[in-house]
């Protein structure tokens, strides 16, 4: 199985990229013991509550296989992908979701 690298960010950080303003600036719904204490009465909380150290943590795919199987392939920085992304959706506002 090959990784493709990724970049070096946390899911906290690609969201703050993404959404810019008062989402990114606010935390996290409940504190970790009352998601804990909740998930021992609901399945759903409880999956959260498991999940919730990858907000802090970076997901990280070096793709050291891939590179070495294929070679480097360029990569874009994050926060300059986004942007372009951002940019193409207003300029096609046709393949935007609605909601």
């Amino acid at each position: 199985m090959f990784y493709l690298p990724s970049a070096r960010a946390t899911p906290r950080e690609f969201v703050g990229l993404v959404y810019i303003g008062p989402l990114v600036a606010s935390r996290a719904c409940a504190p970790s013991r009352v998601l804990a204490a909740a998930g021992l009465f609901n399945a759903t909380v409880h999956g959260v509550a498991e999940f919730r150290h990858l907000w802090t943590h970076p997901i990280l795919h070096y793709g050291a296989k891939y590179t070495a199987h294929f070679g480097a392939i360029p990569q874009t920085p994050l926060a300059h992908a986004i942007a372009m992304t951002r940019a193409w959706h207003r300029a096609h506002p046709q393949f935007c979701l609605q909601s």
